[in-house]
């Protein structure tokens, strides 16, 4: 398995956007697909992708991860964030999504960026305090418990 950036896998923004838009929503920042493909493209004019980093084993997609500069509208001051971390179903349990991870909060690293932060729910966040991050804050948004964590870099 190797982790690469987006920009030098174009072929998979169409199926990523399908995908991370049907999970994530309005969760994304974004009105409809169409949006949320012209943010993977790096086409949105106000765009705040800092980058997409997507897991391959040859030509095969097993999955993908956001960092981007805002994610959560209440916490405008906490920057970046790893958002819409997807693991294609027959790729789960393999280590694919803490590869990725592991490679955000590096390409975080490598950016200079101090911490790196997510919001998740449900039993996420005892999956990402098993990878090292830290739980700093529950609070409700778009009608459910969200629990902000943090990473150093």
């Amino acid at each position: 398995m190797k982790i690469e950036h987006l920009k030098n896998c174009e072929s998979f923004i169409e199926l990523l956007a399908i995908v991370q838009f049907e999970h994530w929503g309005p969760l994304t920042g974004r009105d409809s697909l169409e949006q949320y493909k012209a943010l993977l493209r790096g086409t949105e004019k106000s765009a705040d992708l800092i980058a997409s980093l997507v897991a391959l084993e040859g030509d095969k997609l097993l999955g993908s991860v956001n960092l981007v500069e805002n994610d959560l509208p209440v916490h405008r001051e906490l920057t970046p964030w790893l958002a819409q971390l997807y693991v294609f179903p027959e790729s789960r349990c393999k280590g694919v999504g803490a590869a990725l991870i592991q490679a955000a909060v590096a390409e975080a690293k490598h950016l200079n960026w101090p911490k790196l932060y997510l919001y998740c729910s449900g039993t996420l966040p005892d999956y990402y305090k098993n990878l090292g991050w830290h739980r700093t804050e529950a609070l409700d948004y778009q009608g459910k418990t969200r629990i902000i964590m943090e990473i150093a870099t």
